[in-house]
C-alpha cells in the first residue's frame, strides 16, 4: 500500500523547513532511495527566485522568478501566476520527467501543489501520474488555503493511505 503525507501550513509558515526535515529523517533510515524536488531554503530570505534541488542528482533549476532578467527573452514558455512570480515551464517539464524516472524510490518529495496545481499547471501532471504509478510514500506540501480542495481534486484513495501533517 502507497502512502501519501501532506505537510500543511499557511504561507511562509515552514512547510519546506519541514520537508528538509522529513528528507533527512528519511534519507537515512534504511539507506532509501528518495526522488523529486524540494525547494532550497532562503538563507537571507530573500524569495526573489524559488529554486527547486533535485533529492537524486542534486541538481538545482529555477522554478520562478520575479526578477525580469532572468525570464527576458523566454517569454512563450513562462507563465504568470499572481502578483509576483513569473514561472518556467520547462522547470515543470523537467520535473514531471524526473517524477517519472523516479519510481524505484521509496520515498519521492513535491514542493509545493498550490493554486497551479488546483488549476490542472504547475506540478499536476506528475502528481496525476504518480497516484497512479507510484508504489512507496508520496510526501507534498499544501498550502493550508488549498488542502480540502487539494484532496477532492486529488483523491488518493485507492490503494493509498493518507496522513496530514500540520506544521
Amino acid at each position: 500500500m502507497s502512502k501519501l503525507i501532506l505537510v500543511t501550513a499557511d504561507r511562509d509558515r515552514g512547510k519546506t523547513t519541514a520537508l528538509w526535515n522529513l528528507y533527512r529523517q528519511f534519507h537515512v533510515e534504511d539507506n532509501n532511495r528518495i526522488g523529486g524536488y524540494i525547494s532550497v531554503l532562503n538563507k537571507d530570505n530573500n524569495k526573489s527566485r524559488i529554486v527547486l534541488k533535485n533529492l537524486r542528482s542534486g541538481e538545482e533549476m529555477l522554478l520562478a522568478s520575479c526578477i525580469e532578467e532572468d525570464w527576458a527573452g523566454q517569454e512563450e514558455r513562462c507563465f504568470k501566476m499572481g502578483m509576483r512570480y513569473t514561472f518556467f515551464q520547462d522547470a515543470f517539464d523537467n520535473s514531471y520527467d524526473s517524477y517519472k524516472d523516479a519510481l524505484d524510490c521509496s520515498h519521492i518529495f513535491i514542493d509545493e501543489a498550490g493554486a497551479l496545481e488546483l488549476k490542472d499547471k504547475g506540478f499536476s501532471p506528475a502528481i496525476e501520474y504518480l497516484k497512479s504509478n507510484f508504489k512507496g510514500t508520496l510526501i507534498i506540501s499544501v498550502r493550508e488555503l488549498f488542502l480540502e480542495d487539494f484532496l477532492i481534486i486529488y483523491s488518493f484513495d485507492k490503494g493509498w493511505t493518507t496522513q496530514v501533517f500540520t506544521v
